[in-house]
This record gives C-alpha cells, structure tokens and sequence, in this order.
C-alpha cells in the first residue's frame, strides 16, 4: 500500500549495559526511512540483512531523544526562510490555545512570515488541499502526528511531550547550526499565534483560521 507520510518512524529501546546488535546502550531513538512520493520502495528483511552492517547501522543511531531531534532538525533544511516558517508551524502546535486542525495548521504553512512585524502576514501559496498532512510535513521537521479528535476532526500535535520541551531548551539553544534555527519561548510563540490570528480577521484567504 502507498505511504502518504514523509516517513515511517520506527520506536525502539535498546536495554541497558550493551552497544550493538549484541551489546547496545540504552536509548529511545526513531529511524526515519524517506519514501518516494508515489513508488514506495521495499524494504529488505532484518534477517537478509548482512549482521556488521545491522551493527554499524546500530552504532551511528543517536544517544537519547535529544540528540535524535537535534539530527531530525538538523536533517530538515539550512535555508533561512524555510526553518523560520517551520519553527512558527512548531511555535502554533506548541501554544495554540485548542488542537489545531490539518486545514489550520496546512493554513499556517502557507503564511509568509518574513513580512515586517509590525504589518500583517499573508499567504504566499495556495495550500494543496489534496494531501493536507502531506503538504504540512514537507514543510516542517518530522515532529509531528495527526490524529482525530473527539468530534471527528483530523488534528496535529507532537509525536511526544518531550519533543516541545526541547525545542524551548536551552541545550538547543546550543546546538549546532541549523538546528539552533528551530528554537523558540512561549513569548515568540505568542506573538507568532498573534500576527495569524489578527490576520485572518483582516485577511480572507486565512478565513480557515478563524
């Protein structure tokens, strides 16, 4: 069957006091697996995997949930504009004051946000209302997950807690270029949800975040 996200995540924890397939170190680490968009590729089998490369593979994982989104940042994108539109996505997810919707948040990652400050923000593209969670993750770092709500609406949050708690610490802050780019507080957050929604009262084509 077809793939429609970005990725596949694979969750694992490797118990404690060993290093690779036969002695790994604890961690929790995801394994990103890029997909082509229409021809999926198939992946070969653990077992018909030669073992030293199943070890290496095991030795270059990341060490603890930071240092893997710290990699997954840092895969994302280096360019200025396209790590400013995907911290202010992360920045809506993290301190909307209700679960944003796909149409929302696809809304979001249409706006322009290098306008200056003090003037309102504008769609630059048309969202592709053909493939919503597509759309939004191509334009975002994998760390995010869509699931329905109680209503029935498809909406977008983290993949886990510890994912926004990151993007606000302090050890990103220090982390090297660009995944330093991403980092943000609840006060730049603030003022993002700001712009967008005094915006869309004055904006019609951001009617889908009012």
């Amino acid at each position: 069957a077809h793939e429609k996200v970005l990725g596949v995540v694979v969750s694992i924890v490797i118990q404690p006091g060993r290093r690779n397939a036969t002695q790994p170190t604890p961690l929790h680490c995801h394994l990103f697996h890029s997909r082509s968009y229409h021809k999926p590729r198939p992946r070969p089998r653990l077992q018909s995997l030669p073992r030293q490369h199943v070890e290496q593979t095991l030795k270059s994982l990341p060490f603890g949930l930071n240092e893997t989104y710290t990699r997954i940042l840092t895969d994302f994108s280096k360019e200025a504009v396209m790590a400013q539109r995907a911290r202010c996505i992360l920045e809506c997810v993290a301190f909307a004051e209700w679960p944003l919707t796909v149409v929302e948040l696809a809304t979001v990652a249409s706006i322009n946000f290098g306008s200056p400050i003090n003037e309102p923000v504008e769609l630059d593209i048309e969202p592709d209302y053909t493939d919503l969670e597509m759309y939004i993750l191509q334009r975002c770092p994998l760390l995010l997950e869509f699931v329905l709500s109680e209503s029935g609406e498809k909406t977008v949050q983290f993949i886990h807690f510890s994912a926004k708690e990151y993007l606000m610490s302090v050890e990103l802050s220090r982390a090297g270029f660009p995944a330093n780019l991403y980092r943000f507080d609840k006060r730049s957050a603030d003022l993002t949800l700001a712009r967008v929604c005094v915006s869309a009262l004055l904006d019609d084509s951001l009617r889908e975040f009012r």
